[in-house]
């Protein structure tokens, strides 16, 4: 749907001047839909680090998540915490590597036309 608000007019006259279609797409298309493409991959981030009982119910043990694989760590009784609390802090580094890398993204469109005081 972002590719469908590429004004048709740019990709043509992108042609005219003799881009291939590639240059046509990674030059001029893919640059006017970034904010969507980024917004989409952000959605679907939180989506799939977020899905438990799915990752639960449905998956194999070989192909457990890591929120499936913390829950292994709490059985009925003798929870070792230590390695409870090890694998809650592993699974923040995605997290806290993503967040900067998409920061500069989502915040920079939506301070545009602020006024810094």
């Amino acid at each position: 749907a972002f590719f469908d608000q590429v004004p048709r007019e740019i990709e043509e006259a992108a042609m005219i001047d003799g881009a291939s279609t590639l240059q046509t797409m990674t030059l001029i298309s893919i640059p006017i839909a970034k904010y969507g493409i980024l917004a989409t991959a952000i959605l679907i981030f939180i989506g799939s680090w977020n899905e438990f009982l799915f990752a639960l119910t449905l998956t194999r043990d070989d192909a457990k998540t890591a929120a499936v694989a913390i829950l292994n760590f709490m059985p009925f009784e003798g929870t070792d915490w230590g390695k409870a609390a090890a694998a809650c802090v592993l699974m923040l580094v995605p997290i806290v590597v993503f967040v900067p890398f998409v920061k500069k993204y989502v915040a920079g469109p939506t301070t545009t036309g602020s006024v810094k005081g």
